[in-house]
């Protein structure tokens, strides 16, 4: 259970996604994070997400002990023998009702050498369930996360096979491919919860690319291998065809603007003339644009959605709707 600006009572993944827009890296992981860190201790947090990207030559196979940050807690934790991460994402939720503030995403980010441990970086904070960038950090490359608790489907707690399928909200993250060395080839990606301290130690068995069904938590971190389990544990994003299609039937085209000099547009097709309908909704489910579209033409035309500045960073959900058909697709926008 979960909504969209508190924390839910459990965490999962259940499914990801990712494409390469306009020299930025975009992921989404549905499912659901517990955000409540344990109010008897303010230094620990719960629920970590981990994001380990494999990029470019190098990186560690196995994490090394000397890495910094919070990511010295999956030390020793070894990934598939053709997985070897370069580059770290890890967010963890702070704040919620016992200490008094909005649950927040609190994230780090770092290289992963092969020769010596990971320095990592703290890029700031972002309020859950609204558009809040990260602040309180250094965040050079401007990369960028958000996170929609509401989901209440997916899979039940234990290791039951049962299937997350469908969820449609979660994490996500932009991450500016400057900041991962500029692949020009297949980004392989391995996302996992790890189990909070007052929780649950060590690696849980939510993970992306999936365990084989049925699997319950691997355990220390020390303990597990990923290559001796059955199936990948990571995924793999193309950005030679990990494009974003037009989506059927009305053929929704998004073409963001990431430069905050220019405005959003979109690129609309509609199959035929009959009335429809824009709106942007933000990740806390509100609505906060609504363009009537009563004149157009039946084809393809850019639509000025809004101008410039006039939306802060953050995710957000277009809709289109002509009739009793309806598409939607995800923008973000960076400042």
């Amino acid at each position: 259970m979960g909504a969209a600006g508190g924390s839910s009572s459990g965490w999962e993944l259940d499914e990801a996604y990712g494409f390469v827009s306009n020299g930025v890296l975009y992921l989404m992981l549905t499912g659901n994070m517990l955000l409540q860190p344990d109010p008897r201790d303010p230094s620990t947090w719960s629920s970590p997400i981990h994001v380990f990207i494999d990029s470019q030559a190098g990186g560690q196979n196995t994490l090394r002990s000397d890495n910094r940050g919070f990511l010295t807690d999956l030390s020793g934790l070894t990934f598939d023998t053709n997985f070897t991460p370069d580059h770290w994402l890890g967010c963890y939720g702070t704040g919620g009702p016992d200490f008094g503030t909005p649950y927040s995403l609190s994230t780090q980010f770092g290289e992963l050498p092969s020769n010596a441990g990971a320095t990592t970086t703290y890029l700031g904070s972002a309020q859950v369930g609204g558009q809040f960038p990260l602040s309180g950090g250094s965040n050079p490359f401007g990369i960028m996360v958000a996170l929609d608790d509401s989901n209440t489907g997916g899979v039940s707690r234990g290791c039951g096979a049962g299937s997350g399928a469908g969820i449609t909200t979660g994490f996500e993250c932009a991450i500016p491919l400057a900041a991962i060395g500029n692949p020009g080839g297949p980004i392989k990606v391995c996302a996992l919860y790890e189990g909070a301290a007052f929780f649950q130690a060590g690696v849980s068995n939510q993970v992306l690319g999936p365990l084989p069904p049925g699997t319950c938590a691997p355990g220390a971190p020390s303990s597990v291998n990923f290559g001796t389990i059955t199936g990948d544990q990571f995924f793999v994003v193309n950005p030679a065809t990990d494009a974003v299609p037009p989506l059927a039937p009305l053929g929704l085209w998004l073409a963001p603007r990431l430069n905050p000099a220019e405005a959003v547009t979109v690129r609309v097709t509609l199959p035929k003339i009959a009335a429809a309908r824009l709106e942007v909704i933000d990740i806390g489910g509100r609505r906060v644009l609504e363009r009537p579209l009563e004149n157009e033409a039946a084809g393809t035309e850019a639509i000025e959605l809004a101008r410039s500045g006039q939306l802060p960073a953050g995710v957000y959900i277009v809709r289109l709707t002509q009739g009793t058909n309806t598409v939607t697709a995800r923008v973000v926008i960076r400042r």
